[in-house]
This record gives C-alpha cells, structure tokens and sequence, in this order.
C-alpha cells in the first residue's frame, strides 16, 4: 500500500505519468503529487502513514500535543499548583 504525502490518500499502486523527456515516474493517482511512500501503519492509532522512520502519525503527534497542554493548563490554572513545582515535577518524571 502507498500513501501521498499531500492529500494522504491511500491507494494500492501509484499511477504513473511520463515528463517531458520521456521518463517515467510514480504519482498519486487522486491529486498527481509525485511525493508518494510505501505506507505503514502509526504505532498509536494503526492508520496509515508515511514511512518516514517515525513511529507515529501527525495526527496523534498533534492530539496528544494537546492533550498534554490542557493537563499543564488544568494543573496550574485550575487546581492552582506552582509552575516552578509542576515543570520540576514533570522534568524528573520524564527523566526517570
């Protein structure tokens, strides 16, 4: 299976198209983009993604991004913790 990196359309063989010359080249065969990859499922979610060496897609890179803003907001905002006491806290859980 392959995956374009522009439009992230899955498909099971890339088109293929000829330039000028005479060479002939893979494409995405929804948006022509000639930036395609094999695609491999994210370690998160199983979606396809790009193989791009990156165990995870954009998409759970970004949720989880969010996820962990809204926890630092809600600890200091919310239940009123110091923000020097939550960064040396958060710093030497993720040190372990």
């Amino acid at each position: 299976m392959y995956i374009c990196k522009k439009c992230n359309a899955t498909f099971e063989e890339p088109a293929k198209q000829y330039d000028s010359v005479g060479y002939k080249y893979d494409m995405c065969p929804y948006c022509e983009h000639d930036e395609i990859s094999t695609a491999v499922p994210c370690r998160q979610c199983s979606e396809p993604k790009p193989n791009d060496f990156e165990p995870f897609c954009d998409s759970c890179k970004i949720n989880i991004r969010k996820e962990i803003y809204e926890f630092i907001y809600d600890m200091q905002v919310v239940a009123g913790w110091d923000k020097e006491l939550l960064d040396d806290m958060l710093t030497e859980y993720l040190e372990g």
